[in-house]
């Protein structure tokens, strides 16, 4: 059995070196670790909160699955579209509070557009209002952090994969290309 390496040891491995394009201990236990442990809480809190449907068996009942593997890739491209959205800085929708609404649930105040959105089983009543440059930063982190979650949920699906050690192969692999990876553009 492997020694357990502690979260400073460098992983030894000739096929590891990087070519000074990354440091070596960026492969160190610390942060392989903590993408397990993401994995495992983000699985968690979905099975607590009902949004954990199938448990497959093993990766190829999850891959064959018809409409979980489009599924995941379509929320996290949502994400990525919230953040490309928070970086643009567009309008955002903010909920009017009961507060601001009279007894008939009409706006006080009426000053411009108020916009009806549907949110699981209710309507809301809000507006759209501009952010400024730190909002839309705070979004950006946010729907970035979405993004995260909704690829560690992706991941959690595919119990038989160490995805440390997937992880660590593509760093290499990139670190391998060359700049901008024979001259692409983007």
């Amino acid at each position: 059995m492997a020694k357990k390496k502690t979260k400073n040891e460098t992983i030894k491995d000739p096929e590891m070196e990087t070519s000074g394009m990354i440091p070596n201990n960026i492969l160190n236990t610390g942060i392989e670790e903590s993408i397990m442990d993401y994995i495992m809480v983000t699985e968690q809190i979905n099975k607590e909160n009902g949004w954990r449907e199938f448990d497959p068996k093993d990766n190829m009942e999850a891959f064959n699955h018809p409409t979980l593997i489009p599924s995941l890739i379509s929320l996290q491209h949502s994400e990525a579209s919230e953040a490309l959205e928070a970086w643009r800085g567009q309008k955002v929708f903010v909920p009017l509070q009961k507060d601001q609404l009279n007894a008939f649930g009409k706006p006080l105040n009426y000053n411009g557009e108020f916009y009806v959105y549907y949110r699981g089983e209710s309507y809301v009543l809000g507006f759209m209002k501009k952010q400024t440059r730190e909002e839309a930063l705070e979004s950006f982190i946010e729907e970035n952090t979405d993004e995260l979650i909704r690829l560690f949920d992706t991941m959690s699906y595919f119990p038989k994969v160490n995805w440390n050690v997937e992880l660590a192969k593509k760093l290499l692999k990139n670190s391998k290309r060359g700049y901008k990876h024979g001259g692409k553009k983007i």
